[in-house]
């Protein structure tokens, strides 16, 4: 009798343990959507707020790709495609400005889009917290993005 015997290497364990926690990575979504109210529980009273219209930002995603980067700088809102390409504002002064250290707040394209779909109105906030940068339109607010740098894929 014949048996058929697999020898498996530690260094094929690590590739498959590392494909696996690829997978992940890339399954998970930036930003969960809450109430206004749970915003306010859990990451305090809104600092500074930019009023964005829908169809501006719904035009903005249109060219972000799978995500969308914020940030709320003293000069105003920066908004970034998935690529750290400048989507607004469109000026060549902000453009020399960012650089790949400057840490921008991350939401998944797709999230957004269930945010605006959520709300009623033609304005939402960009709102910059004590600690976290969220969007408010109507009664629910977007939470929970992730930051790049570090992760910026």
């Amino acid at each position: 009798m014949n048996k058929f015997v697999l020898h498996i290497t530690p260094t094929v364990y690590i590739l498959a343990l590392l494909l696996f926690l690829s997978s992940l990575t890339i399954a998970q979504q930036a930003g969960k959507i809450i109430s206004s109210e749970e915003a306010n529980t859990n990451f305090g009273a809104v600092g500074k707020i930019t009023l964005v219209s829908k169809s501006f930002l719904e035009s903005l995603l249109k060219q972000a790709g799978q995500s969308i980067m914020f940030k709320i700088t003293e000069s105003g809102l920066i908004i970034l495609d998935a690529k750290r390409d400048v989507l607004f504002p469109q000026s060549e002064e902000i453009n020399l400005k960012v650089n790949s250290e400057d840490v921008f707040t991350v939401y998944s394209s797709s999230v957004v889009y269930d945010l605006l779909y959520r709300g009623e109105g033609t304005s939402l906030n960009i709102e910059q917290r004590a600690e976290v940068l969220s969007i408010t339109f109507g009664l629910s607010t977007l939470e929970f993005g992730t930051y790049c740098p570090p992760f910026c894929n």
